[in-house]
């Protein structure tokens, strides 16, 4: 069985690095009807229908890792749940994709993330949802990366047939946050009821900008410290 490219529960969060894109999927992983990237999380949750409490536990805990360790922590593109990643052309993704990305392309319970960095390497996923992160030069600034990445919004749009522009500088305000976060989940047709969980999802975040940056390669055995596999505590 391959994949089923005309899944529409796809949701594929483009941003330049650094701009909160997986932060973003965190919070909207916080609705009973979303994934989170991490392989653990999306597996139990997949299978067991996750509370918004047990949820919002899983998408705290890299960054409550992140201010433990001083060290921005953060989950894969997708490789280390589903085989491939935005580098991936589609001849790649055929042959990288595993058994749980195909179920979840053939599975209407879910919604599940990519991350992609402007690539043109998911044109093919015909009737994903595809949420553009705009606003994004003072979190880049905060986080000393270079904004060299073209981001024409314009050229950008002519790609995708359904998109939201979701935009990030309303990250530095909890109410604008909310009411940005609550229209991306009306256009997703999703909802998260406890509202006070993703204040401290925002807050911690905002916290964390100062964070360094650094590769996770860089961080000898970083994933066998715990950082995917956290209690839920």
């Amino acid at each position: 069985m391959s994949f089923n490219q005309n899944t529409d529960n796809l949701v594929i969060i483009n941003y330049r690095p650094g701009a909160g894109g997986k932060f973003l999927s965190g919070c909207l992983g916080l609705s009973k009807d979303a994934l989170h990237l991490q392989e653990l999380y999306a597996k139990s949750k997949y299978a067991k229908k996750w509370s918004e409490e047990i949820s919002f536990k899983a998408s705290m805990s890299l960054l409550r890792l992140s201010e433990k360790h001083n060290v921005h922590i953060e989950p894969s593109h997708g490789e280390s749940i589903y085989g491939l990643s935005y580098i991936d052309d589609y001849h790649s993704q055929l042959s990288k994709a595993n058994n749980f990305f195909k179920d979840l392309t053939n599975q209407k319970e879910y919604l599940f993330f990519l991350t992609n960095h402007f690539t043109e390497n998911f044109l093919h996923f015909k009737n994903s949802k595809n949420i553009i992160v705009i606003n994004d030069e003072e979190i880049l600034k905060i986080r000393k990366i270079e904004n060299t990445k073209d981001n024409n919004i314009e050229k950008i749009l002519k790609n995708f047939k359904d998109c939201f522009l979701f935009d990030m500088s309303t990250v530095k305000n909890d109410e604008l946050f909310l009411h940005e976060v609550e229209r991306l989940c009306s256009w997703l047709r999703i909802e998260i009821e406890n509202k006070i969980f993703l204040s401290k999802m925002r807050d911690q975040f905002v916290k964390n900008l100062k964070i360094n940056t650094i590769r996770m390669t860089a961080i000898k055995d970083w994933d066998t410290k715990g950082y995917y596999k956290g209690s839920l505590r």
